[in-house]
């Protein structure tokens, strides 16, 4: 009879707590933001699976960044926590090799796990000195031949494609590929700033300028247009008035060009004599005769990831991509290759891809679609996983500790328990991850919204109720 009791306790108990959340779910949908909006919503424990609250959990939306969790997840599960990309450098009489791999952190200007891109090119030029050749007929090559010509997503808009943000991914990428562009603050407002120098430097990118000056206190609203392999750039809305220097970020037109070019300096640096002009291919020459001299490793897969979610860095999601897609598929890697690879690995976890539509790794196409069930689906997966999850859990931003989903306050009842990645773009917002209860369960949730109206903070502001309700399960 006691056993019977302590069931029924349990069964009343979830029961009720379930209703919690689902009428904090409910409160949600009531807002008149949402009257015209497209909702999907899954709370799943994942002690055995179970839903536990839920609304269109089967509706395919705009997921934005939070995407970003499916591609980080399958690229741990292919390549391990440990994995690392090996950038070398190889000379011959001629010529001084780099040689890509895809690594999309290789001289990332602020990272905590890597060189940054002056001490890197130090580094590798060091090398070609120590190599013993102080004359070179050829020139400095980087190869980037691991991934394909496409460096940016088929569906992006055009107008990110020029800012750094947007940047794509390349065989061999640099400095995040995005350059620092520096502007001379106007103090009248409409007036124009003057325009332009960049860190580093790029040969031949100029600049159409078309910023007006904002309010001292309008902040960045500048954007620059213009794709990949293109040299001429329009920049176009307001930064703000004012006196100063002002910086914004744009995306390099070809990153392993600039490699070549910041190493052949290096070089040159060490008074060693390289006759031709700094270059890059997408098709590798014969190595044979060539000496490998040096092997940059990059973080771990484990740091990458963190890297990723932490931060939303859309490159490195699509450089994870495009790396899972070598996989028995030979060189190059390429966004339609890596998709397949995690439909099927999807579906041979036995989560259905119904409805899945998904056309890069970082979520910044509106044309990607997923359900709220399909995310929670694939973290109940990745929590089944004992080696894997810790990792998993620990990339992702945690309230009141590491990293922030937007407007979450860290003074909420949730601060530390919270594990999630948000994402968001135009009339979008959503928010996917882990909850640690007050009772030691964990729940999975994922909360897709497209197109609210108006600002976001109220809707967001009613979504932490939900997470309020999670906890208290």
């Amino acid at each position: 009879m006691r056993y019977i009791t302590i069931l029924v306790f349990s069964i009343l108990y979830s029961t009720l707590t379930g209703q919690s959340v689902q009428a904090s779910i409910d409160a949600l949908l009531k807002m008149p933001a949402l009257k015209h909006a497209s909702v999907s919503i899954h709370v799943q424990d994942m002690g055995d699976g179970n839903s536990l609250a839920s609304y269109n959990k089967n509706l395919s939306l705009i997921p934005a960044s939070s995407l970003k969790l499916i591609t980080t997840g399958v690229a741990l599960e292919k390549l391990g926590a440990d994995y690392k990309y090996q950038t070398k450098v190889l000379v011959d009489n001629q010529n001084v090799y780099l040689l890509g791999c895809g690594d999309p952190t290789f001289g990332a200007p602020k990272s905590n796990y890597t060189d940054k891109t002056s001490t890197l090119m130090l580094k590798l030029a060091d090398a070609v000195a120590n190599a013993g050749n102080n004359q070179y007929s050829g020139g400095v090559l980087a190869i980037s031949d691991v991934f394909d010509t496409n460096p940016v997503g088929d569906s992006w808009p055009y107008y990110d494609l020029g800012n750094y943000y947007a940047a794509g991914v390349w065989g061999l990428n640099i400095r995040e590929n995005y350059y620092d562009l520096f502007l001379d603050q106007n103090p009248r407002k409409g007036a124009a700033p003057s325009c332009c120098g960049t860190d580093p430097e790029i040969p031949g990118l100029r600049f159409i300028n078309e910023l007006t000056s904002g309010s001292t206190n309008s902040g960045d609203n500048a954007y620059i247009y213009g794709g990949p392999y293109g040299y001429q750039k329009f920049i176009r809305g307001t930064i703000p008035a004012g006196t100063s220097t002002f910086k914004i970020k744009g995306s390099m037109p070809e990153p392993p060009l600039v490699a070549a070019q910041l190493l052949h300096k290096a070089i040159e640096e060490r008074n060693i004599s390289i006759a031709k002009a700094p270059a890059y291919t997408f098709q590798a020459p014969s190595l044979a005769q060539a000496q490998e001299i040096y092997t940059h490793l990059s973080p771990t897969l484990a740091d990458i990831i963190t890297e990723t979610n932490r931060q939303s860095i859309n490159l490195y999601a699509e450089a994870l991509l495009k790396t899972i897609a070598l996989e028995g598929n030979g060189k190059p890697g390429s966004t339609e290759n890596g998709i397949n690879v995690i439909y099927n690995h999807l579906q041979s976890k036995g989560i259905s891809t119904d409805g899945l539509y998904m056309v890069d790794g970082s979520g910044m196409s509106p044309r990607n679609g997923i359900s709220s069930k399909q995310f929670t689906d694939y973290l109940y997966s990745m929590y089944k996983q004992n080696n894997l999850f810790p990792v998993y859990k620990n990339s992702l931003a945690i309230i009141g500790r590491q990293g922030t989903l937007q407007y979450m306050m860290k003074s909420s009842p949730i601060a530390g328990h919270l594990y999630g990645k948000s994402g968001s773009m135009e009339r979008v917002r959503s928010y996917t991850g882990y909850v640690e209860t007050q009772s030691g369960r964990t729940v999975a949730f994922s909360i897709l919204i497209n197109n609210y109206a108006g600002k976001s903070r109220p809707v967001v502001r009613e979504i932490e109720k939900i997470f309020s309700s999670i906890y208290r399960l």
